[in-house]
């Protein structure tokens, strides 16, 4: 009976086991894979509309001109549509009203050059981070990618502009922004567009007010893209910005050492308490997603172990099996010599 107990006991604390693994770390690496297959069929189609291009500008529009960029232009793809340069040039005259995207809940507009509002893709190395890129930081947009904020430049590769990318610290499918303050001054952000491949190093980071406007200004002679977030992660009530201006094409490097990550690195462990007393959520939930998978290594030692036992146990009473019947046949056997012998006297 004390076996039976201690059975059912060890298998609750097995599905128990299991189940806080499954929470902490496995679900939310489903729901993010589900999540990224949406998003690469997006940067699929940027991908594919890039190639389309590449050849040269046969499928532009009638009204299309070059825009100028930083450096040379080798990697040029496409020819610009006018409808865009043309909405470029009304954000710097200042005929735009910038709002906070995630105040007032996104603005958007649309161009008729950019079918489901899609405009390209970001990549982020060291946040190893690739994310579809649309115009207009509707909820919408910002919940399938990142987004250009209505009001600020569409990345064209033009001097004095400043495409101000926003993007959620994300939701528990994906990461988007999430480790933002990964980034390092000096590090790359790469946009690709179907007419151009930009390259932009970092060059600064602010924390603003959501209604500080002036600090995603264009800049003159320049251009650059911003990254904006919300902060402290996970609330809104400030907003983090990251500078990065163009890198000149003839000087964009041909490949990157990444390093390997290690644990802390992979998991983004560091101090739960900041140096204010408060909560680091982003190292907490490192340290919650480390602990999922103890939890589910545990649970998977634990099935091991309660196997083996088992096998063991099956053998155990396997051999008692046999050595009960070994004696039942040898007590019958020598009954019915008893009976030979009584009969042969007889």
């Amino acid at each position: 009976m004390a076996r039976g107990k201690s059975g059912v006991l060890g298998t609750v604390l097995i599905v128990l086991l299991f189940l806080a693994g499954l929470a902490t770390f496995i679900a939310p690496s489903i729901l993010s894979a589900i999540s990224e297959r949406s998003m690469n069929s997006q940067l699929e189609q940027v991908h594919q509309a890039t190639q389309g291009t590449s050849s040269g500008s046969s499928g532009a529009s009638s009204g299309a001109q070059s825009a100028p960029s930083v450096g040379a232009q080798e990697n040029q793809t496409a020819e610009i549509p006018a409808e865009f340069v043309a909405y470029n040039n009304k954000v710097r005259n200042g005929e735009y009203s910038l709002t906070d995207p995630f105040s007032s809940g996104g603005v958007t507009e649309v161009l008729t050059g950019l079918p489901d509002g899609l405009v390209g893709s970001i990549s982020i190395p060291a946040m190893n981070l690739d994310l579809p890129l649309y115009f207009g930081a509707s909820e919408a947009h910002l919940q399938k990618g990142a987004a250009v904020v209505l009001g600020t430049s569409l990345p064209l590769g033009e001097t004095n502009s400043n495409c101000v990318i926003a993007g959620h610290r994300g939701a528990i499918q994906t990461e988007m922004f999430r480790y933002i303050e990964k980034l390092q001054v000096g590090d790359f952000v790469t946009v690709t567009t179907p007419w151009h491949t930009m390259v932009y190093r970092v060059s600064g980071m602010s924390i603003i007010s959501p209604q500080d406007a002036e600090s995603v200004a264009i800049q003159p002679n320049k251009d650059m893209i911003t990254l904006l977030t919300c902060h402290p992660y996970p609330t809104n009530s400030q907003r983090y910005l990251v500078y990065a201006e163009r890198v000149p094409d003839e000087l964009v490097p041909t490949g990157e050492n990444v390093e390997a990550q290690g644990i802390a690195q992979f998991f983004n462990l560091g101090n739960v308490i900041d140096s204010e007393g408060n909560i680091d959520v982003l190292h907490l939930e490192g340290w919650l997603r480390l602990a999922g998978c103890v939890l589910i290594a545990l649970f998977i030692v634990l099935v091991i172990v309660r196997m083996v036992r088992k096998v063991r146990v099956d053998s155990a009473d396997i051999r008692k099996v046999e050595r009960a019947i070994k004696e039942e046949q040898q007590a019958r056997k020598e009954d019915e010599e008893r009976l030979a012998r009584a009969k042969h006297s007889k």
